[in-house]
């Protein structure tokens, strides 16, 4: 069994060697023992800038870990000194957020600090934190994000994103021509009043075409949908950079954490307003069909 001895070991707040009734806390990340007084003053572990490669103070400090192998003999003459050791917990995610921000945050760039961008997102913070962060900080422009795979009008929307809304949605139905053709000439019964019965039976005619067609356009809706689940987020922060460099020409610098959740943020009547668009976009498709299914066939 491994015991961990602190004493004689030098507190990494304040310098100073543990004793045997020292109240010592170690970071659970690196195993950096600090006494407990010190790490409420620092707020964070000394060693936070040194976990992204990996350093663990157990491993640096091996003269500090006794070795029992069982024997009594031994548990006599190293029997290990008793000390109150914690792992660090944080107890709120505002305080969660806080701790990794001053890691992350790298300051200003792009025209904007991570913790100004964190501040327009509002919502799901604990997600777009370290999204965000490798984007600014590394250039890593890919990350996962299924809504925007599934319904990507949907998260534009409630975003407030409405360019990438909108234009998604137009794709969507010029994609769903083919289809739309199908389902009118194919599966519905003869209407004069809709299509000459010259035009069903020439679209009957070409019946392999318009499914090639529809082949093709599915497979082209489903790269864009894994086009935009991948490269979403990144859309996501460049919409938040723009914006809040839009916000700070208008205000100044000096703008509020307020102001930032205002224009950013989620809007749940925007999704309202993007399914009404989609629907008319839809309509329109159709009546426009109508209209010129006949000069084509």
């Amino acid at each position: 069994m491994i015991f961990l001895n602190y004493t004689g070991a030098e507190c990494a707040g304040c310098g100073n060697k543990f004793t045997e009734s020292d109240d010592i806390v170690v970071c659970p990340e690196c195993g950096t023992p600090h006494h407990r007084k010190c790490y409420r003053i620092n707020g964070e572990c000394v060693n936070t800038v040194r976990h992204n490669v990996k350093f663990n103070w157990n491993t640096q400090n091996r003269r500090n870990t006794v070795q029992n192998d069982g024997s009594d003999d031994d548990a006599e003459i190293k029997k290990p000194v008793e000390i109150n050791v914690e792992k660090i917990q944080i107890t709120t995610i505002p305080e969660f957020i806080e701790n990794n921000l001053r890691i992350l945050d790298k300051g200003e760039k792009d025209g904007c600090t991570l913790r100004e961008v964190l501040d327009f997102v509002n919502r799901n913070v604990l997600y777009y934190m370290p999204v965000f962060a490798r984007i600014r900080n590394m250039g890593r422009n890919l990350s996962f994000n299924l809504i925007c795979f599934i319904f990507p009008q949907i998260y534009f929307a409630n975003r407030k994103m409405w360019f990438w809304a909108v234009l998604t949605s137009i794709i969507s139905v010029v994609l769903m021509i083919p289809v739309m053709i199908s389902v009118l000439a194919g599966g519905s019964a003869y209407d004069p009043d809709f299509l000459p019965q010259s035009t069903y039976d020439i679209i009957n005619k070409n019946a392999d075409l318009i499914n090639s067609l529809m082949e093709i356009c599915s497979t082209a809706d489903l790269i864009m949908r894994i086009l935009l689940c991948l490269f979403g987020n990144k859309l996501y922060y460049n919409f938040a950079v723009k914006s809040i460099r839009r916000i700070k020409k208008a205000f100044g610098e000096d703008i509020t954490k307020e102001q930032l959740r205002h224009a950013g943020g989620t809007k749940t009547i925007n999704i309202l307003l993007i399914l009404l668009i989609m629907f008319a976009l839809d309509l329109c498709a159709i009546m426009i069909l109508q209209y010129i299914l006949p000069i084509i066939f």
